[in-house]
């Protein structure tokens, strides 16, 4: 399953370029590399469904998938079950016929993907960590006031110890895991430090 534009434009968002469609971009000079580089060459694995309802475990437990298409799939290959809150991955540890077994903890129901990974799983589990630590940084707003004082200490000068700036380090490691995912390691250290960009046609 190819990134869905709702995904690229995360990811240009993410990346700090503006949420423009390719035509917009030639006229302030913004790179056209999502659209006709990324989306059509990321690398992806093998995609199918399952309908097979697995209930939740305490720690991980085989559990056999019976899978729509089991083609590209095979022992050994990491696989990412279900999206968004219910993703998960589990190595393969069978193949037969349609069937696989991995181990499992997350309940899972209705008919969800399941993809062997490739770049579209690695960067949509980055847009997840992404996710994940913005929501964190949203929650820890306005934490940290002072509730009761018996003695109070200080963090070394220059120290950037609360939550929020660690969260925000945080933030900007995995968005730069994402540009180095997508080759774009160097357009977005340059975008950061304000550099100009190059238009792809």
């Amino acid at each position: 399953m190819a990134l869905l534009e709702s995904e690229l434009t995360r990811i240009k968002y993410e990346l700090g370029f503006p949420v423009l469609s390719v035509y917009a971009e030639p006229y302030i000079s913004i790179v056209a590399i999502f659209e006709q580089v990324i989306r059509p060459y990321l690398l992806s694995g093998a995609t199918t469904t399952s309908s097979t309802a697995v209930v939740a475990a305490a720690s991980p437990t085989p559990v056999t998938l019976t899978l729509a298409d089991a083609t590209g799939f095979s022992v050994g290959d990491r696989v990412i079950v279900d999206v968004e809150a219910r993703q998960e991955a589990g190595v393969v540890r069978s193949v037969a016929g349609a069937t696989i077994q991995l181990d499992l903890v997350g309940a899972h129901s209705g008919t969800y993907p399941v993809t062997v990974e490739g770049g579209e799983s690695i960067i949509r589990e980055l847009l997840g960590q992404i996710r994940a630590c913005k929501q964190m940084m949203g929650e820890s707003m306005g934490a940290g006031a002072l509730k009761k004082v018996d003695e109070i200490e200080f963090h070394a000068a220059g120290a950037t110890a609360t939550q929020f700036g660690l969260l925000g380090k945080q933030l900007a490691w995995w968005r730069a895991e994402l540009a180095q995912a997508l080759g774009l390691g160097g357009m977005y250290a340059a975008n950061r430090g304000g550099g100009s960009s190059v238009a792809v046609y």
